[in-house]
């Protein structure tokens, strides 16, 4: 199905199948405009609790949608019984110089943050990245929190980085 209420075709939006009974789900549902935006959204982690979702949205660099990929958070509001508008999670952004054109040309743009997982406790938050201090394109980082606040990332190390993506 296409989802253009943006005007335009979606690269990829997150879409939700309510539970109907304990082995039936229903029809997917586009989680809207509130969750997704015309760049590409996905790869959810949910809180154990159910109450927290993270998830990278994509081409936030805004050079002809090419770079940069940041990770957000949404809160569930269980008044109203649906998700909160989406909020960047600032201690987690890092920015790269990319080449935008054929003169060598370079702009600063968010780095490529992607696939966030959480620990079962919800209090450490792994994700992929390209940024700077990683052993290739797209080691695996992680961050922990420390109150209602995350620390600043750190890279695994080489003893689960392979010499791919």
């Amino acid at each position: 199905e296409t989802y253009t209420e943006f005007g335009e075709e979606p690269y990829g939006d997150l879409w939700v199948a309510p539970m109907t009974s304990d082995s039936t789900f229903g029809s997917p549902q586009n989680m809207g405009k509130m969750i997704n935006t015309p760049a590409t959204d996905g790869t959810a982690a949910i809180t154990a609790d159910g109450l927290t979702m993270y998830y990278a949205i994509a081409n936030q660099g805004k050079l002809g949608k090419q770079y940069g990929s940041s990770i957000y958070q949404s809160t569930f509001d269980h008044e109203k019984m649906k998700w909160n508008r989406f909020t960047l999670i600032p201690e987690l952004q890092a920015f790269s110089e990319q080449v935008v054109d054929s003169r060598g040309k370079t702009k600063r743009v968010p780095t490529y943050d992607t696939h966030p997982t959480l620990s079962p406790d919800g209090n450490v938050l792994y994700f992929s990245s390209d940024r700077t201090g990683g052993l290739g394109e797209g080691d695996i980082w992680y961050e922990t929190r420390a109150g209602n606040k995350w620390n600043q990332p750190l890279h695994a190390s080489r003893v689960i980085k392979t010499d791919l993506n």
